[in-house]
């Protein structure tokens, strides 16, 4: 077991986004970035993200993002929360529910069994990501405090 690279906050934050969507970007091999949202799940105990990958009707866990990672294991990763603020709370200089979220980059590594556990519709493969820069906003300082930038590696 390892030590979590996150602070306690961004912890229960990515604890309580658990099996939600997440940003992954990835890079082809012709060096253009490719965003695409996955599920995610947060180990707290190693501080890693692990992505699953459903097993789909005619393609199994195949993934243009996961080929992508056979070339170029460097990623990067945010999980955010939003909510659009109601016209009139904007209108009287009210922000009820503030951005919040983690942004991190790091190191991927394909991993061939195990996947099942995180999901039942999963298949063997899941990704973690390990990550070696994190940004956080809006979870261990205020509002309009700036984000808590960090190297990890």
């Amino acid at each position: 077991m390892s030590e979590s690279p996150f602070t306690d906050k961004e912890t229960a934050f990515l604890v309580s986004n658990d099996g939600a969507v997440c940003r992954l970007a990835t890079v082809t091999s012709s060096g253009a970035p490719y965003v695409v949202p996955v599920g995610f799940f947060f180990d707290p105990e190693e501080g890693v993200t692990k992505i699953s990958l459903a097993n789909l009707p005619g393609r199994g866990q195949e993934r243009f993002w996961l080929r992508n990672l056979e070339h170029e294991e460097r990623v990067a990763v945010t999980i955010d929360h939003y909510t659009r603020p109601d016209p009139e709370d904007i209108a009287a200089g009210r922000i009820v529910d503030p951005p919040t979220g983690v942004s991190f980059r790091g190191r991927a590594e394909i991993v061939p069994e195990g996947g099942e556990d995180l999901a039942p519709f999963c298949g063997p493969k899941w990704v973690k990501i390990v990550p070696t820069w994190i940004t956080a906003w809006g979870i261990d300082g205020g509002m309009m405090d700036p984000p808590n930038a960090r190297s990890v590696a």
